[in-house]
Formats: structure tokens, C-alpha cells, sequence
């Protein structure tokens, strides 16, 4: 029997369409069971009475889940989302003029407030409320940490300051006056003079100057001098010092006026100038004067603080006592369109600038793979399920449906295949 003639008298038999239909049935059912698994069970299956696990449990999505996650997020990140399809996308949006809608938004919306004059008070008052304390508070961390030697930039600000001042110090003559004079008056004064000769004439200093004396001077006066009696005088001279201090007082004041010593010592002090030091006396000078200063702030930290947060809360008030007195209208109305330009210009160029750095420092702080991750890992079985379903949901149904139609013709295959096999004549 041909092949035609053999098909039609088979077609009309219902076991003929027995293959095709329970190898469609098959391939459909397959489908769904490989489509199921996928997903469940959600957690691992153990034999009844043993900790024996059952095979292919937990399904594969929920039992390879970070495994998915990690294919996900290097997927988005190093192929979907790359660092210059992101620079790409911010290029688009940081635009001059949207710059200058959002300032023109926020600008609108504080001059909406601004117009209330009871936000107004209300914001200054806070102003002047948390300000002062503030100061006061970081001012104490700052002179604690001066001295609890944690604050190392105060010594390099000094530093630099008094690296850039003490080699261009200079004293013009009325500093030296000043200086000279205030010395006088203070340390190099006859009372002064007196007590500092009173206590270098002791009895072991006057043996040295008379031996020094002796020693030093030659010819004449080194012969007349032997028949006076050099440390007699000494002690007579430390005497009068100590018993007749007013007499001695006024002598000595009479020479230093005599000797012109004031006048001296401010020619000398003009004569000064830091570039003759050596570079180390400099630097034990700026080292001096740094550690000076930090003394001062120590010791008087109480006092800096009370003091600064005085002048913060004096300042604040008055600050806005001023402000409250503006008119915010009249205001943005004249200077804060061109304000808004101008600003928005800046940001513009500031950011076109430096976007391309700001990306590459940004983005690994995000860490924006590991986020992905996390996010998934967080996922239950159940709402990975839903979520892979929600995106492919359709082509898993057609999957199915292809299994049972690649089953079908299998099974009209496998009829073929038979009669070909044993042609009937």
C-alpha cells in the first residue's frame, strides 16, 4: 500500500492520533514540571526520617539566588549601566538651563517664604538660639584638642604663618622707641639694675673678677693695680647695693640716663632684622611663638570660649535685627534674576568640569553592583518567583505550549517512521 493511500486509511483510526496526542500531552507536561522546578520548592525537602535531601529541592532560582543576583548586577553594571552611559545621562540632564529651573524653582519657593515675616522671625530666632552655643561648643573641641596634641593643623598653620612674616619682620623707628622705652620701664629699670648687681657680686664672682683683673691688665695700671685692694671694693661697692637700695637706686638710674643707654638700645633694636638670624634660631623662634600661643589658648580656654560665644550672640542679633529690616520684595526683584543666572552659569561650568571625577569618586562609594546584590538576596523565594515571572511570564507559557506542539509532531513522526519501517503492501 502506498504511502497517500496508507495516511488516509490511517488518519481516520483514533489509535493513529494516540502518539501524537499523548506525545504532545507529554512534552507539555514536561515543560511545566522543568518551568516549576524552577522556582519550587522554595526550601530544601528531606526524606521522611532521615537528613537526607531530596534532589533538584530547593528549585533552581531560589537555591542558586546570589549566583543569579551576582549575573544580574555585573550584567547592569558592566554592560547595561556602564559608568559612561551614566556620565552620558547626567550630561543630558545637567544642562545650563535646567540648572537654572531648578535655582528658579528654589529661589521661588524660599521667597514664598521669605514673604512671611513670620518665617522670618521665626528662622532668625533659631538662628539666634543655636548659633552661639554652637560656636562655643566647637571652639572648646578645638582648644582640647590643642590640648590633647590631636590637632595636628594648628602647628602647620603657624607654621606657614610666621614662615611667611618672621624673615620680612621689620622695626621702623618708632617701634623701637616703643619697644626700648617699655623695656625701661619694666625690665631695665634701677630696682631691677640693682638686684641683678647684687646678685652677681657673690663672694665666688668677685675672686673671679679680681683674678680676671689682675690677669688682663698689663704695664702701668696692671702695677697700680696690685697695690689696691680689688675685692674689698667689690664687697664694699655689693654693701652700699644692698644697705642704701634708695641711694644706689637713684645712682644708677643717674648713670643709665647719663650713658644714653635707652637711646642705645633702640638704635640696636633698629639695627635688627630676622634675615641676620640663623635659619635654625628661626625656627626655634616660630616653634617658641607656636607653642606660646598654644599655652595661652590652654590656659585660658574658659575665658576664649565666654568670650567668643559673647561676640557669636552680639553678632547674630545684630545680623538679624539688619535683615529683618529688608524688604525681600523690592530685593529679588532687583538683583536675584541676574543672581539666578550668573549662579546658574557657575554650577554649570563647575559641573561640566569636574563631572567626569565626581562620577569616578561617587560611583565606588556607591558601589552600586553590591546594592543590586543586596537588593535581590533580599528577595523571598516566592517574590523572586513573581518578579522573573512578571517579566518573562508570557514566554514561560509559550514554552509550555511549545513542548506540547514539539510532542505532537513527534508522535506524528514516530507514525511515519513505522510505516516506513514495515511498509505494508
Amino acid at each position: 500500500m502506498d504511502f497517500p493511500a496508507w495516511l488516509f486509511h490511517n488518519a481516520l483510526k483514533p489509535l493513529f492520533w494516540f502518539q501524537p496526542v499523548f506525545y504532545s500531552f507529554h512534552g507539555w507536561l514536561a515543560t511545566e514540571m522543568a518551568l516549576w522546578l524552577l522556582f519550587h520548592p522554595y526550601e530544601p525537602k528531606y526524606i521522611p526520617g532521615t537528613q537526607l535531601q531530596i534532589p533538584f529541592t530547593p528549585g533552581i532560582f531560589p537555591r542558586g539566588r546570589h549566583k543569579l543576583s551576582v549575573s544580574i548586577a555585573d550584567t547592569i553594571t558592566d554592560i547595561l549601566l556602564t559608568q559612561e552611559d551614566i556620565k552620558k545621562q547626567a550630561e543630558k540632564l545637567i544642562t545650563e538651563a535646567n540648572i537654572y529651573a531648578a535655582l528658579d524653582m528654589l529661589f521661588d519657593s524660599v521667597g514664598n517664604e521669605l514673604k512671611d515675616i513670620t518665617n522670618i522671625r521665626r528662622i532668625y530666632r533659631y538662628v539666634d538660639d543655636l548659633l552661639p552655643p554652637l560656636i562655643q561648643k566647637l571652639s572648646m573641641e578645638y582648644i582640647t584638642s590643642l590640648e590633647n596634641q590631636k590637632n595636628k593643623q594648628f602647628n602647620l598653620m603657624l607654621g606657614q604663618l610666621f614662615n611667611r612674616i618672621l624673615p620680612h619682620l621689620s622695626i621702623n623707628a618708632d617701634h623701637a622707641d616703643f619697644i626700648a622705652k617699655t623695656l625701661f620701664d619694666v625690665a631695665i629699670t634701677p630696682a631691677n639694675v640693682r638686684k641683678i648687681l647684687v646678685g652677681f657680686l657673690t663672694d665666688a664672682n668677685i675672686e673671679v673678677l679680681e683674678s680676671t683683673l689682675l690677669q688682663r691688665i698689663g704695664g702701668i695700671q696692671g702695677i697700680l693695680i696690685r697695690f689696691v685692694d680689688l675685692k674689698k671694693g667689690f664687697v664694699q661697692f655689693r654693701t652700699f647695693l644692698v644697705e642704701d637700695a634708695a641711694e644706689a637706686e637713684v645712682m644708677l638710674g643717674h648713670m643709665l640716663s647719663q650713658m644714653n643707654m635707652q637711646e642705645k638700645l633702640k638704635q640696636q633694636i633698629l639695627q635688627f632684622s630676622p634675615q641676620s638670624l640663623p635659619v635654625e634660631t628661626l625656627e626655634e623662634t616660630k616653634k617658641y611663638l607656636i607653642q606660646a600661643l598654644r599655652n595661652v589658648l590652654i590656659q585660658n580656654r574658659d575665658v576664649i570660649v565666654e568670650t567668643i560665644s559673647h561676640m557669636t550672640s552680639e553678632a547674630t542679633h545684630a545680623i538679624s535685627n539688619s535683615l529683618m529690616q529688608v524688604d525681600y520684595n523690592q530685593v529679588s526683584e532687583a538683583w536675584l534674576p541676574g543672581f539666578k543666572k550668573d549662579l546658574a552659569r557657575f554650577v554649570y561650568t563647575y559641573l561640566n568640569k569636574e563631572l567626569e571625577n565626581m562620577l569616578s569618586k561617587a560611583l565606588p562609594a556607591i558601589s552600586l553592583n553590591t546594592v543590586i546584590v543586596d537588593k535581590i538576596d533580599q528577595f523571598s523565594a516566592k517574590e523572586l518567583e513573581e518578579t522573573i515571572q512578571g517579566i518573562c511570564h508570557r514566554e514561560l507559557r509559550w514554552l509550555a505550549f511549545l513542548g506540547g506542539f514539539l510532542g505532537f509532531w513527534l508522535g506524528l513522526v514516530s507514525n511515519f517512521v513505522a510505516y516506513w519501517w514495515h511498509p505494508i503492501s
